[in-house]
């Protein structure tokens, strides 16, 4: 290896060691106006649609307490189908409306739907909130979901993790 390779290669360890420095003591020292908050939303979801319930639950201490009531869907769903790596999906983007004891939640949700045989189909995808009452009225955030959709294992399990942020 010669001279020159040398100074560039440690010129380049020593920038990628002092970039991390420096994120590291940005992040750490950061102020926020608001906090972030990790919840989760369980659902059970009946092959109809209707009648579905949901319980908050938090993963991290906030202003959001534990709540509970009615999950209802929109009929205006946008549905588009595909396929990825040789399997077809579903793409869904619709919102969903969590009515709860505390307030309501409305969210926005982009799931990928996929088969996994045995007339069974899951989904994974994000969602973000896009209004609230109550305690939800002044929180934004968002999150990942999962869940299942089979007509034998109704009520079928759905969850929506994330963090919230309140001002």
């Amino acid at each position: 290896m010669n001279r020159r390779s040398l100074t560039r290669r440690t010129s380049a360890t020593i920038a990628i060691g002092l970039l991390a420095i420096v994120g590291y003591a940005g992040s750490s020292g950061a102020t926020s106006s608001s906090t972030k908050q990790r919840v989760a939303i369980d659902a059970r979801i009946p092959w109809a649609l209707t009648g579905a319930t949901f319980k908050l639950v938090t993963l991290t201490s906030g202003a959001i307490q534990r709540d509970s009531g009615e999950v209802r869907f929109s009929s205006a769903g946008r549905s588009t189908h595909g396929v990825r790596d040789a399997q077809e999906y579903e793409r869904v983007r619709d919102s969903i409306t969590f009515a709860g004891k505390n307030g309501t939640l409305v969210i926005a949700e982009d799931n990928y739907i996929v088969s996994a045989g045995a007339d069974v189909s899951v989904f994974t995808g994000t969602w973000k909130i896009v209004r609230g009452t109550g305690i939800y009225k002044r929180i934004s955030g968002g999150g990942r979901t999962a869940g299942l959709i089979a007509q034998k294992y109704a009520p079928f399990p759905n969850r929506w993790e994330g963090a919230v942020s309140v001002p």
